[in-house]
């Protein structure tokens, strides 16, 4: 046997009572150079053991306390020396007394007289044995480490994973994965909520699935080029849900790089911009009709003092002409002319929310009802009209004749569009818009409304028309026969009562425009209409200053005025006014002037011309107005207006009323 085999480093403990069996172990171990320790009792040795923990225990069965297998079976059954082999040295070699040891946790047996070939063999054995199997649970501990790690790793990995997952799935933006062929291996929750399409539907598929044919095939080859050049896409796409409808999207499409350098997929984030690009048009759209509306308002402003004169001068002239004069008819068609002019102007006006109102408490559906008749004489038989008004209807805060202008120009509107003929739906009803109100109700905010529907059974209308419909002065009909700003004015009047305007149409199918007009609590304004008008008392021979800058209306004006039989003082302006009043030795009954005037303004002039004159009256004259009277720009409310163009009947009138009060 080779000594040297024998690992030097291992303790041996020797539990045994007889000294010559100690003296033969020691002097057979020591040429070995272990480490020896010596107990002659039972429970010696187990103390012993429990305190050095040997890497082997040579143990006699004849021990003065308790035997040998008994204290075998104590030391195995302490967690400290459970593992250390145990070799039992016995005279009995008995098949009874083997049995019991190995019972007992002994791992072999020497017979008495010791051999020390056989011991030597026995040692190297087991403490071979042993040195291995710590080797090995050194390696199964370090093992059991490396998993133990790896496993944490692991779950450190997947956990990042569901992190990653998580914000991918529940990302704004649309995520969608291909592979190297650009097949679909992964989309997230938005990809389904903005597409419609499902994950089990889009696996195994081509995004060429949202494909709308709205875009050149070019940007295509460019998109596939750029991304197999393992560069970033950047751009926009119009694709197609799977309801059929369109949608646009910015779309970062980069392929994805190995530590090679080679791509292994491609990653597409988009972003929807649909809604963006709906309020960008209707901002712009918003934008251009408030810039044509400030032309609008300057040209109306110029145009009405225009027409005013024409319209006056030929009234007086018709009055000092003989009825039987063949000038008479010829100042008809100037008169009907200037008549369809100021229609004209006063659509301007509606259009550029420049004209003043004086908007009442009404019910639409007494509107309605009352213009059912002139509706029939403007549509024609060709075209049915049906009404639809719900029991209680709201009541609306609006201009009564403006309310009137929306109804006849969407009915005008209606009629073109069902030349040979059809059905116009007039529908009155309570509607509440709540916070989700869709963007295609301009300006629209939550609240209570009164929608009002007019639905044809026409053409409908192109995308392209829809677009410019509200632009002033766009039309589809033919040179003649409209001016362009019909729903223009009725864009206008809508936006100015804080209402909100939606148009459905589909070609061949037919156009509904609704009209939201905020809902007020207040009790509806009775009308004078149908009551006799009273006896006005007036002399005729009262004071009227008069204050226009066109010279023109202001001739006409004072013309009107004197034929009345009213004295006429003429001013230059605000100041020369004060001061024909502060010497004039009578009273001035009446102050007539325009609002927006050089210098002083016609509001500065009649408060000045108040001190000097207590029950001085005033009626104010306006082309256009910045706002109207229930905003309190100029004219306030209970103030007495007149707005241009105006004929020498309504002045006259207008001025008798006034002083007749």
């Amino acid at each position: 046997m080779n000594i040297n085999t024998i690992p030097h480093s291992a303790t041996i403990l020797v539990i045994d009572d007889n000294p010559i069996n100690l003296q033969v172990v020691f002097e057979y171990l020591q040429a070995c150079e272990l480490e020896i320790s010596i107990a002659q009792t039972g429970i010696a040795g187990i103390e012993r053991a429990i305190t050095i923990i040997p890497d082997l225990i040579l143990l006699d069965i004849q021990l003065p306390d308790i035997d040998g297998f008994e204290t075998c079976r104590r030391l195995k059954l302490n967690e400290a020396t459970t593992d250390i082999p145990v070799i039992f040295i016995t005279a009995q070699a008995d098949s009874e007394s083997l049995v019991k040891g190995f019972s007992v946790g002994a791992v072999d047996y020497i017979t008495k007289p010791i051999q020390q070939q056989e011991l030597l063999a026995r040692l190297q054995t087991h403490l071979n044995l042993q040195q291995l199997q710590k080797q090995l649970e050194q390696q199964v501990k370090e093992r059991t480490t490396e998993l133990i790690n790896a496993n944490a790793r692991l779950e450190d990995e997947i956990h990042e994973r569901k992190i990653l997952n998580a914000a991918l799935d529940q990302a704004a933006e649309s995520i969608i994965i291909t592979d190297t062929e650009g097949v679909i291996i992964y989309v997230n929750r938005a990809f389904e909520q903005i597409t419609g399409y499902s994950t089990k539907e889009a696996i195994g598929k081509k995004p060429n699935m949202l494909k709308s044919n709205e875009q050149a095939l070019s940007l295509y080859k460019d998109l596939w080029k750029t991304i197999t050049d393992k560069k970033i896409w950047l751009g926009r796409l119009i694709n197609k849900r799977k309801d059929g409808s369109f949608y646009t999207e910015t779309a970062t499409i980069s392929p994805v790089l190995d530590e090679n350098n080679v791509i292994i997929n491609y990653i597409g984030v988009k972003r929807d911009i649909t809604e963006e690009l709906k309020l960008q048009k209707q901002y712009h759209q918003s934008q251009k009709m408030e810039s044509v509306g400030l032309l609008a308002g300057g040209v109306a402003h110029d145009f009405n003092n225009i027409l005013t004169a024409i319209n006056g001068y030929a009234e007086l002239s018709k009055l000092e002409l003989p009825s039987e004069s063949p000038v008479q008819s010829m100042l008809d068609i100037i008169l009907s002319s200037g008549k369809r002019a100021t229609s004209l102007i006063r659509q301007l006006l509606a259009f550029s929310r420049k004209e003043i109102t004086a908007p009442t408490v009404l019910s639409l559906d007494k509107i309605v009802t009352d213009m059912d008749k002139m509706l029939e004489q403007i549509i024609g038989k060709q075209v049915k009209i049906k009404t639809i008004y719900p029991p209680e209807l709201w009541s609306v805060k609006v201009d009564q004749s403006q309310a009137e202008s929306i109804i006849v120009n969407l009915a005008v509107n209606a009629r073109d569009a069902m030349p040979e003929g059809g059905l116009l739906t007039i529908e009155l009803s309570n509607k509440k818009l709540g916070s989700n109100v869709s963007e295609s109700y301009i300006k629209a905010k939550p609240g209570d409304y009164v929608l009002l529907s007019v639905t044809d059974t026409g053409s409908g209308m192109s995308r392209i028309v829809k677009d410019r419909l509200f632009e002033p002065f766009f039309t589809t009909k033919v040179s003649g026969k409209g001016t362009g700003l019909g729903l223009a004015a009725v864009f206008g009047i809508v936006t100015h009562s804080k209402g909100a305007l939606c148009l459905h149409t589909k070609e061949g199918v037919g156009t509904t425009f609704e009209i939201y007009l905020p809902r007020v609590i207040e009790d509806v304004t009775l009308s004078d209409t149908g009551q006799q008008v009273k006896e006005m008392c007036v002399s005729g021979n009262e004071t009227i200053l008069l204050f226009e800058d066109d010279k023109n209306v202001l001739h006409v004006m004072k013309k009107a005025i004197e034929l009345e039989g009213f004295n006429v003082l003429e001013a230059r302006d605000g100041h020369d006014a004060l001061e024909i009043a502060s010497n004039y030795d009578k009273s001035i009954d009446l102050l007539l002037t325009n609002v927006t005037l050089p210098k002083m303004n016609g509001k500065k002039l009649a408060k000045n011309l108040m001190e000097i004159f207590p029950n001085v009256k005033t009626i104010f004259t306006s082309g256009a107005l910045g706002r109207t009277i229930e905003q309190g720009d100029e004219i306030e409310k209970g103030d007495i207006y007149l707005q241009k163009p105006f004929s020498i009947h309504d002045l006259t009138q207008k001025i008798k009323e006034v002083l007749h009060q």
